[in-house]
């Protein structure tokens, strides 16, 4: 009896879990259509932020290590 009953649990769970996460996930998108002048933003703000640092590229050497490390497994 129990074994029959089991399929509507699991059904009511993956409609509310897709339901909570469309919800969740569409108050998260972007109100942006247009973006003119993205390019000359996107330059100027990486201007503004410079070169990499010596500790910047320390980090990133160790990440793609680390990730490397971690796809061989």
């Amino acid at each position: 009896m129990f074994s029959d009953l089991c399929p509507i649990p699991s059904e009511v769970s993956c409609h509310f879990v897709n339901y909570t996460l469309f919800n969740f996930i569409k108050g998260f998108t972007s109100k942006i259509k247009k973006t003119p002048n993205a390019k000359e933003y996107a330059d100027k703000e990486l201007h503004q932020m410079g070169s990499f640092s010596i500790s910047e590229k320390v980090m990133s050497i160790i990440f793609i290590v680390a990730l490397l490390l971690y796809i061989k497994n």
